[in-house]
């Protein structure tokens, strides 16, 4: 009598190969489209310094001497690349696609996110240096003894009471930093120098 030695029950057929791959490879191309990360380079997010300095609201000379803080090299054509510059500062690596035009656009001084929140600046200079749980205020950078700067989404989602997106979460890294610029993502003592950056 002869035994049937196959692992594969009679009335079961499996998927072809081809078959199987193209519904795999359906699959994964819908996943990135529902959220696309930036992860290569591209020409609108290469800047000249004069844009950095946009971005940044600070002088031509500050946002030179920022960049060289933040040990960040132009590409060839004397440009940045802005995630380069999103991760030195916030700690943030993968921006989706949704979430460029948002971390595109400059950084938010004192007296700006005073007027958003409808407080004054002094108030809101005090209540980020002290982490006033009043203010809820987000996490910022300090480019010197009295130059504060915000991330727009991280201050929108404060003013709306609402939970930042996930990707806004900072990523681990090593501090970078050479100067007198301090990133505060907790409460620090206070920096006492500068590196030549203005004050606003």
């Amino acid at each position: 009598m002869k035994t049937n030695r196959s692992s594969t029950p009679p009335d079961f057929h499996p998927e072809p190969n081809s078959i199987r791959a193209r519904r795999v490879a359906e699959q994964e191309a819908s996943d990135s489209t529902a959220h696309r990360i930036v992860t290569v380079l591209e020409p609108r997010l290469l800047v000249p310094v004069s844009k950095v300095q946009a971005y940044l609201k600070v002088s031509p000379l500050a946002a030179r001497a920022i960049l060289e803080d933040l040990r960040i090299k132009p590409v060839p054509g004397k440009r940045y690349d802005l995630r380069d510059v999103w991760f030195a500062l916030w700690g943030i690596r993968n921006v989706p696609e949704e979430g460029i035009e948002a971390m595109r656009a400059p950084l938010l001084t004192v007296a700006e996110v005073a007027v958003m929140t409808s407080g004054c600046a002094r108030t809101i200079r005090r209540a980020g240096d002290n982490r006033c749980p009043e203010w809820r205020l987000p996490r910022h950078v300090d480019f010197g003894p009295r130059t504060r700067r915000y991330l727009r989404p991280l201050v929108m989602a404060a003013i709306y009471d609402l939970e930042p997106e996930p990707w806004l979460t900072p990523a681990p890294r090593k501090p970078i930093l050479q100067g007198g610029l301090v990133v505060k993502t907790r409460l620090t003592p206070p920096e006492t120098t500068t590196n030549g950056h203005n004050r606003s």
